[in-house]
């Protein structure tokens, strides 16, 4: 949650400036320093919002890496349909078809690529689908994989 230490020092912050209110006269230079100290802080969490409404890649993933990190597992001999996208400002998500001409590796192993997920990328919740085959791909339109 790293936007709830900017706020804890935003609200700091806040607290030595109204005490300076009390000790000092000019207040509108006080105020000023707040209102920039707020929207200093607040920035990242703006952009993060903006993100997560436009459903994109959080910044703290590296999806080319992700896209690494699901192709090296054996039998895997393609990524397509490859989304990631935050839920929160706190969790994400991922959907990704992985081609496995052998067919299935087992729940197990998908439950074990979900827990990688989360512990070496932050994604919280998973979706794979297997395919075996490179075939027209089951969305049935024109897209990019």
């Amino acid at each position: 949650m790293p936007h709830c230490g900017n706020c804890a020092t935003l609200g700091a912050k806040a607290g030595i400036s109204a005490a300076r209110i009390n000790i000092h006269t000019d207040t509108t230079t006080d105020s000023l320093a707040i209102t920039v100290g707020l929207a200093w802080g607040s920035w990242d969490l703006l952009k993060d919002a903006v993100k997560m409404g436009l459903l994109a890649v959080p910044r703290h993933i590296d999806e080319t890496a992700v896209r690494e990190f699901l192709f090296g597992h054996e039998g895997v001999t393609a990524v397509r349909d490859l989304r990631i996208w935050g839920m929160s400002t706190t969790e994400s998500a991922l959907i990704a078809h992985l081609v496995m001409p052998s067919g299935t590796p087992g729940d197990a192993c998908l439950h074990q690529i979900a827990q990688d997920l989360e512990k070496r990328f932050g994604i919280h919740h998973a979706t794979i689908q297997v395919e075996t085959s490179m075939a027209e791909c089951s969305l049935g339109h024109e897209h990019k994989h």
